[in-house]
């Protein structure tokens, strides 16, 4: 009898909420459904769905329809009836900054002052900003002072998020900041965390369509961020030039290129070459810029074009340095409708989208 009590506490325990959570970029979204068990978590389903090509030249009004259509369709895809989400938005949209409050006040007294600190740092009236704020500890050179990580973005830019998530039927239940939800999915990684704990600088790229995210941490927190106007986008317009071909022929191309066999102009050995190139501009703004001793120590790599061939070893050999390809799926469990395969496929797409389920479940 208690054998089948303690089983049905376990079942009961295990059978938490799952979470939708959604990643808008400008070239598509993905949509992702995990779930919390007790000791790890479960992907629960996914889906990838690109935008018109032409998205970016419409009206506001015309791309959040545009967006929300494509947020229906992924819903539809995955079967999901779920309505509340979990998003973000750029980093590049966000101010952050660490501030000091008196460790003294009270909970009541700790906002009116942060924001009262807060106001020297924020271009716009307090009233035009959606804000949060964490305390971090005790700073470490006063102990009667907090530090406080205080993020502020403007509210056009959460409005539109969560109007866009109304339109498909989805209420907003926690809007993160991409930086954040990247930096978060890879303490996921075994490899990440070894290195996190043994206090090193680690690099994090998300290389997106058409434009890339880079990340530096140490002791997991981030030290530098820079979003580049660089991405796949660049190679599919290089492989359209080379081969006289449509948009959609290129693209195509992209998903099926390999070196050197199809691809007697070397397109995309020329990309990689660029790509190496521009994180090692990245790489040297961070040592110039840097307060502390060391130096970049490894680098993960993810994003949509994470897995072109050869890049994991041109980067390596380029930027000395050891590479890894993010998949934090590797130690979940799946659905039965999920091809393990097919996801290991596109486990380095959807590193956003599993911070933020990660935040979500927090």
């Amino acid at each position: 009898m208690f054998k089948s009590f303690e089983k049905t506490i376990n079942w009961l325990y295990e059978r938490k909420p799952s979470m939708l959570c959604i990643d808008i970029n400008s070239d598509s979204i993905k949509l992702l459904v995990m779930k919390k068990l007790r000791s790890t978590y479960q992907v629960v389903a996914y889906a990838i769905v690109p935008f018109p090509s032409d998205i970016q030249t419409d009206s506001v009004q015309t791309a959040i329809a545009a967006i929300s259509t494509a947020i229906k369709l992924g819903q539809h895809q995955i079967k999901s009836k779920h309505k509340f989400a979990t998003t973000c938005v750029n980093g590049s949209s966000v101010i952050t900054k660490i501030l000091m409050i008196n460790a003294n006040l009270s909970i009541e007294d700790r906002e009116e002052n942060i924001l009262f600190s807060a106001k020297q740092y924020v271009p716009y009236p307090l009233d035009d900003i959606n804000y949060d704020y964490e305390i971090q500890g005790v700073n470490s050179q006063n102990a009667t002072l907090l530090d406080v990580l205080f993020v502020a973005s403007r509210r056009e830019n959460v409005s539109i998020r969560t109007q866009v998530l109304l339109n498909a039927g989805i209420t907003a239940k926690i809007i993160d900041i991409d930086i954040y939800a990247l930096k978060n999915a890879c303490t996921l990684l075994s490899e990440y965390v070894e290195k996190t704990l043994n206090n090193e600088v680690i690099g994090i790229i998300n290389i997106g369509e058409t434009n890339s995210l880079f990340l530096i941490t140490q002791n997991d927190q981030i030290l530098f961020s820079r979003e580049q106007d660089f991405g796949g986008k660049q190679l599919i317009i290089a492989l359209q030039e080379a081969y006289q071909c449509t948009y959609d022929s290129a693209t195509n191309r992209k998903r099926t290129i390999t070196l050197p066999d199809n691809d007697p102009f070397d397109v995309l050995a020329s990309f990689l070459k660029e790509l190496s190139d521009q994180i090692k501009r990245i790489l040297q703004i961070f040592n110039l810029s840097n307060t502390c001793s060391s130096h970049v120590g490894s680098v993960f790599i993810a994003g949509e074009n994470a897995s072109l061939p050869k890049l994991k070893q041109t980067l390596t050999s380029n930027l000395k340095l050891p590479v890894f390809l993010c998949n934090p799926f590797i130690d979940m469990s799946v659905d039965a409708s999920i091809n393990r395969n097919d996801l290991n496929d596109v486990a380095p797409a959807l590193l956003i989208a599993c911070g933020l389920a990660i935040r979500s479940f927090g």
